[in-house]
């Protein structure tokens, strides 16, 4: 058996008092910071509000719930349950009920006016914009400031004034300026 001393008793008094303060104290501090983003959640009777919708997917039906709308509404504020728990009408028919939903699952309804029906981020029309080609302005004619071959020219022929011999001999692959230019092919070497 332990004997413990009037002294040892009462440091174990402060020390569990001081446990017991510094716990609190953190506790409330985790709940300030929880509560500090919340929205207020508080409804009246007759607010209008929107459901959060829980739909499944069924392929079955080849319907995707990513695609489905996230809440379904209006609907009306019949009664309060509880400070959490409302009791909801449609709007058609106000007197009956249609369900039970928890302030989670509720958010309020803002009437739409003009300036929520413009998009928010406007369609642009895509492509070149009007009056270039090929990287060059053009003035208001559609005339070029740079020579465009016609579509008559053929870009296979031959130069002019080359014999029909030589037109042979002219190499299979076509020279190109600039990037991705294709070397003549390598001579094997007579040894091999």
């Amino acid at each position: 058996m332990i004997i413990l001393s009037h002294r040892s008793l009462l440091t174990m008094q402060t020390a569990l008092q001081e446990a017991c303060e510094a716990h609190e104290k953190s506790q409330d501090r985790r709940t300030n910071l929880k509560n500090a983003g919340r929205r207020d959640t508080a409804f009246n009777e007759g607010d209008r509000v929107l459901v959060d919708t829980h739909v499944l997917s069924k392929a079955s039906q080849q319907f995707t719930s990513k695609f489905a709308p996230k809440r379904d509404g209006p609907y009306l504020i019949q009664r309060m349950l509880s400070p959490t728990t409302y009791m909801l009408s449609s709007i058609d028919q106000p007197d009956k009920p249609i369900g039970k939903n928890h302030t989670s699952a509720l958010t309020p309804y803002k009437e739409p006016t003009a300036e929520d029906t413009s998009p928010i981020l406007p369609i642009r029309k895509r492509g070149r914009p009007p009056g270039r080609r090929n990287g060059h302005p053009e003035n208001l004619l559609g005339e070029s400031s740079s020579p465009v071959q016609s579509a008559d020219s053929d870009e296979d022929d031959p130069p002019p004034g080359l014999p029909i011999a030589q037109e042979a001999a002219i190499p299979s692959y076509t020279v190109r300026e600039g990037r991705g230019q294709r070397k003549p092919p390598r001579k094997k070497c007579p040894c091999c």
